[in-house]
């Protein structure tokens, strides 16, 4: 690859590294404030540029926006903080839509640009795990005038924090993988990486993290066999596994099956006390179906869901309900469903890497019934990268993002 060429790909590298951000940065202010600065200013430029292309786009981030805009409109209904709700979803819209410019522009090139960008953050990260067992640095949190405690932090934040680094650089090395075995290339460099994520879960002693990275890193070993059970494997079915999964968690906290469940991942019979939280958002669920109560502050949630480290319902498909109700959740169905036909335009000689994403996706499910994760950039842009790997692989030309696309996701004007 020639010097010009190479030159083409370094923005969309920095634009990575910018968009996942170490979250350890926003404890230095200083720092804080150049990166805040520079990804406004790149996010202003993308809002103009789809300002200037006529707010064309796929269907996924068009129903991701209304997805957005529905959280908004509950916190206005109810009273909450609107401006920094807006902000903060604008954001998140934005970052995404970016994302889908680069992978249509890019296209194939930009697996490794991601891969590249995201493997560097997870060995720094991993390097202090090891270096500084203890943590970068100790986050103190004041629950009250009697009692405070430290938490460990690393580059990526402390130990529940780090998996939206390492999900996304893992699941790119394996489609990287397949690709590879497909062109009969060396694999070395990508099995380091799959080893990177898995090493740092474990490290990191997250047991959510080991879990699911462990999950998700099982297809690229047992890739054939999992091909002989695909009529068993696919989204739809997953997500009948994910809302059944909840729901025994929910509601079946006394049965033994449940504990057992507790401990393979590690946790005691309350999941850390998840399941006070879940009770608790349940009660308020009932209260407010259609719409929930918005997006509200820390110490608002604290105070109703009843702890100081309840800030959230520790369970994305209860948060969703708490934000904006089974409106809220009809719509979270219809984007997972988006992924779901985005992946069927891969077929034949594709099909196993539709099988892996609708695995990923799986895997990312059994983790938000562990964590809320809705306003977190990271999750939104990785959705975005595997609704759009599809125009990552496929051989045939798809234009830039100013071509509107209708509802069939193989199609294009």
């Amino acid at each position: 690859m020639n010097t010009r060429v190479k030159m083409t790909y370094v923005l969309p590298f920095l634009l990575v590294l910018l968009l996942f951000k170490p979250m350890i940065v926003t404890k230095y202010h200083t720092i804080d404030m150049f990166f805040s600065l520079a990804l406004n200013i790149v996010l202003f430029a993308t809002l103009t540029f789809w300002a200037k292309i006529k707010f064309r786009t796929s269907i996924w981030l068009r129903n991701t926006l209304i997805f957005f805009i529905l959280i908004i409109l509950s916190t206005i209904i109810n009273g909450g903080e609107v401006l920094p709700t807006i902000i903060l979803y604008a954001k998140l819209f934005i970052s995404c839509l970016l994302i889908e410019i680069m992978i249509l522009k890019y296209k194939q090139r930009m697996i490794s640009i991601f891969i590249n960008a995201l493997f560097i953050l997870v060995l720094l990260n991993l390097g202090t795990l090891i270096l500084m067992p203890k943590g970068v640095l100790q986050v103190e949190r004041f629950v009250n005038e009697w009692y405070q405690y430290r938490v460990a932090w690393w580059l990526f934040g402390n130990k529940n924090s780090m998996f939206f680094w390492l999900m996304p650089t893992n699941v790119l090395a394996q489609i990287r993988i397949i690709q590879n075995r497909t062109r009969k290339e060396s694999n070395i460099f990508n099995y380091v990486v799959i080893f990177a994520t898995l090493l740092t879960a474990f490290i990191s002693q997250s047991s959510t993290t080991i879990f699911v990275i462990g999950l998700i890193s099982i297809f690229i070993f047992s890739s054939k066999l999992l091909e002989k059970l695909r009529r068993f494997m696919d989204l739809d079915k997953y997500l009948i596994v994910y809302f059944l999964l909840t729901i025994l968690l929910l509601t079946f906290t006394q049965l033994d099956l449940f504990s057992f469940i507790a401990k393979a991942f590690g946790k005691d019979a309350t999941f850390t006390g998840r399941v006070f939280a879940w009770q608790q958002s349940i009660i308020l669920v009932i209260q407010k179906p259609f719409l929930g109560y918005g997006s509200l502050s820390e110490e608002s949630w604290r105070v109703m869901l009843g702890a100081y480290s309840f800030t959230n319902a520790h369970n994305t498909l209860l948060q969703i309900l708490l934000n904006g109700g089974f409106t809220l959740l009809a719509m979270f169905y219809i984007l997972i469903k988006n992924i779901a036909s985005n992946l069927k335009s891969l077929i034949n000689e594709y099909l196993k890497y539709r099988l892996f994403c609708e695995w990923f996706v799986f895997g990312l499910l059994i983790h938000m019934s562990f964590e809320s994760v809705l306003d977190s950039a990271l999750f939104w842009m990785t959705l975005t990268i595997i609704f759009n790997v599809p125009n990552l692989l496929l051989k045939h030309e798809r234009r830039l993002i100013y071509v509107k696309w209708n509802s069939r996701p193989d199609h294009v004007r």
